[in-house]
Formats: structure tokens, sequence, C-alpha cells
């Protein structure tokens, strides 16, 4: 069973315990988000060791 959050990445990922997740997706939204190395802190602990994050940074027709 897989769970699917949606939440504003400016903000503390709060409902998430350290290492709780396997993997985290972040598409088309990482150059909107003012601060980059608190979201990229917040992934990092809540990934569990050896998760998966996959990043997009601009859609792809419009490179």
């Amino acid at each position: 069973m897989r769970n699917w959050f949606c939440t504003d990445l400016e903000e503390p990922l709060a409902f998430a315990a350290d290492a709780s997740f396997d993997g985290a997706v972040c598409a088309l939204v990482f150059h909107h988000i003012r601060n980059r190395e608190q979201l990229l802190s917040e992934l990092r602990r809540v990934l569990r060791p050896g998760g998966w994050l996959l990043m997009s940074t601009s859609h792809p027709t419009a490179d």
C-alpha cells in the first residue's frame, strides 16, 4: 500500500517522523522553493537510510 501526501514545501514536514519514507518525488517544484536548503534538509531527515529522491527542476518541453 502506498500513501501520498501533499504539503507546503516551504514549511517543515511536521507530519513525517524521522526516517519514515523509502522515497520522495519532488516534480517541477524545486526552482519555486525559496529556502531550498531547508527543503533538502527535511527530505534527508524523513528518508530512511538508502532512501531515494526523484527530483525534476523544469518541465522537459520548456527547455
